[in-house]
């Protein structure tokens, strides 16, 4: 039985493979749930497979820890699986976009969804507006945080799941997809007051 922490769960994991997907409509989750624990498993487009992999698995990697971590701000243990056919595919050419026009706020929300979601304590999201030259057009959100126990809990190698992995780097992994598609660049920043 879905709970309203696992139903917000399936709606910002949802959100966020669809931010940088370009098939977010086919995206299937699925979650087989216990007391104090969840499975969660997801299948995108065939042509989407190498967008939700990765280069060399990282986007498969961040997801699984950030499912990961969120089930632990909850004190229950969450795993992630990328369902695929196995098939080699080809990574459609990306379009080139008018990163001038592009508008970051989309990406901040998602991105304040996922913080409350790990129960980050006060914290403060602001994105400036793009800079450099059009053809790399980055946006710097700028996290501040007013806890060093949330600083820590940001930037700080997890025990579980046996790995070096951040919450902000797998942020970081992940909003540099949703920005590829975008035709622009994201950098995640974060600091104590």
């Amino acid at each position: 039985m879905m709970t309203n922490d696992t139903k917000r769960t399936e709606t910002i994991l949802r959100d966020l493979i669809a931010s940088f997907t370009t098939h977010p409509e086919a995206v299937q989750i699925d979650a087989q749930l216990a007391p104090g624990s969840a499975y969660w498993m997801v299948k995108g487009h065939p042509e989407d497979e190498p967008i939700l992999v990765g280069k060399q698995g990282a986007h498969v990697r961040a997801l699984a820890f950030l499912v990961y971590s969120i089930g632990a701000a909850r004190k229950e243990h969450h795993t992630f699986r990328l369902i695929t056919e196995q098939a080699p595919r080809v990574r459609p050419p990306m379009q080139q976009l008018a990163a001038m026009r592009h508008d970051p706020e989309p990406a901040r929300l998602l991105l304040v969804r996922l913080l409350e979601e790990l129960y980050i304590g006060s914290f403060r999201v602001e994105v400036g507006p793009g800079t450099g030259p059009r053809s790399a057009l980055t946006f710097v959100f700028a996290i501040t945080v007013q806890d060093s126990r949330d600083y820590n809990a940001l930037t700080v190698s997890a025990a579980e799941p046996r790995t070096d992995e951040t919450i902000i780097g797998a942020l970081g992994t992940l909003f540099r997809a949703i920005a590829k598609k975008n035709g622009v660049r994201y950098e995640l920043a974060i600091s104590l007051p």
